[in-house]
């Protein structure tokens, strides 16, 4: 499947352009695209569009066709003629740098001991940059490719998604897509994700504010309290990726374990702390009544990643990701059942999940290119309750940002190191890997398409 002398040209291509694959991904962890405020020519922020503009100067310096969408939500690049597309698609924003960051700052590339500190630099940032390497070495290796190639770069991944759904609406959906934002060999299916915004029916009486996190799919890791004695707690737990919980030490949650027993909170405040205990303290959706386990999907989870207070009411986020065989239906009549007369549901976003077929055309090639590459055989892809724009797309197949190498380890303190996590980070030979893996991907998927 791999040729032998291709697979050295793009060996030698790659380690020629190392200093400067590292340096375009060092410029655009340098921009803080977290989410911001909404305006005319930046519908996500200034940080995020300027992130998206530097993305597509990135495509078009080196000689491919793109542009930004009229919305400024997405940019497109172009490549190739053919009568079949396939679309390559990843993001350049980012979620909350919260938390404490050991080794590296946040929003600068660190390199320490074949590692790459910095957030975005997994997730996604290093999605875009293997997209646009892989289409550089097909441009200029002379690869041969049949059919035309789609790179797409979202600005709003991280929160909502609306950058794809623009894209849905006003664009050709590409025949095959897939989406550098996962895991190796790929992504076979998503669970189903739905988010909640709870207000609390009755108001505080001592407690003037709660505040912390800013967005659903992060585990809130620090709370601040002030009370209407002008008392103040801080409480700090351990963030992490809200599909993936383990080890993960929800602040509120620590906050309201001591509030319990304090005196500066009023019986009523209690009742509502402790309500909002019980729903959120088992990751595993038992509060809820919606907890369930299976062989193929793994547990459901429901986590917490923004607190705080609005006209005297509690208000907290559910981020739920739950195996499909639940109708959003069901989950919502559960959910209401538990919490109707205590709390209001003020905002809502639900997004199905799917499962691609492992046996089909595509699945298979990229399981092949990955054991030809990785030396591992493999024989499936890979569950994920992390969610990509995969949810939108038709035959669409998540895969890798980074080489597997379980021989590497970080070293970090746990709670470190994970991608939504304080010191975000990647091993440089796996993302280097993951350069080539995608090329090849694309070229095999081209022959079938």
């Amino acid at each position: 499947m791999i040729d032998k002398k291709l697979s050295e040209r793009v060996d030698e291509y790659i380690a020629s352009h190392r200093d400067e694959i590292i340096d375009n991904l060092r410029a655009l962890v340098e921009i803080p695209s977290i989410r911001g405020e909404e305006l005319p020519d930046a519908p996500f922020g200034i940080e995020s569009d300027r992130a998206l503009v530097k993305s597509m100067d990135m495509f078009s310096e080196n000689g491919f066709e793109s542009r930004i969408a009229k919305s400024r939500k997405y940019g497109i690049a172009e490549f190739g003629q053919g009568e079949k597309t396939l679309g390559l698609f990843g993001h350049c924003d980012v979620v909350t740098a919260d938390g404490e960051w050991l080794y590296g700052e946040p929003f600068k590339l660190t390199e320490r001991d074949g590692f790459l500190v910095g957030r975005g630099c997994n997730d996604d940032k290093s999605g875009i940059l293997e997209m646009l390497y892989a289409a550089k070495m097909i441009k200029e290796l002379d690869i041969p490719i049949k059919n035309r190639l789609l790179f797409f770069v979202g600005a709003c991944e991280e929160d909502g998604m609306d950058d794809i759904a623009d894209f849905e609406v006003n664009e050709e959906m590409p025949d095959v897509s897939l989406v550098p934002d996962g895991e190796y060999p790929y992504y076979c299916a998503e669970k189903s994700l739905t988010r909640l915004m709870l207000e609390s029916c009755t108001p505080f009486e001592n407690i003037k504010d709660i505040n912390g996190g800013k967005c659903y799919n992060v585990i809130l890791s620090d709370v601040d309290v002030t009370y209407v004695d002008g008392s103040e707690v801080a409480v700090s737990g351990i963030s992490g990726h809200a599909g993936r919980p383990e080890g993960s030490i929800n602040a509120f949650v620590k906050y309201v374990e001591s509030a319990l027993t304090d005196s500066r909170p009023s019986d009523s405040d209690k009742e509502i702390l402790k309500d909002a205990y019980d729903i959120l303290a088992d990751y595993y959706g038992g509060g809820l009544d919606i907890a369930l386990d299976d062989p193929f999907w793994g547990r459901n989870t429901c986590v917490n990643g923004m607190v705080s207070v609005n006209n005297g009411k509690l208000c907290i986020s559910l981020d739920m990701r739950y195996n499909p065989v639940t109708s959003t239906e069901e989950l919502m009549e559960k959910i209401h059942k538990r919490i109707d007369g205590k709390w209001n549901i003020t905002e809502s976003i639900f997004k199905p999940g799917y499962r691609n077929d492992e046996e089909s055309k595509i699945a298979l090639t990229l399981r092949n290119v990955y054991s030809a590459l990785s030396g591992n055989e493999c024989d499936c892809g890979i569950m994920t309750a992390g969610g990509t724009y995969s949810k939108y797309l038709r035959n669409s197949f998540p895969v890798g940002t980074v080489m597997p190498h379980p021989e590497l380890n970080h070293g970090f303190k746990p709670g470190h190191g994970g991608v939504h996590a304080p010191d975000e980070t990647m091993s440089e030979i796996g993302f280097l890997e993951a350069i080539k893996t995608l090329l090849f991907s694309i070229t095999e998927i081209d022959k079938i398409l």
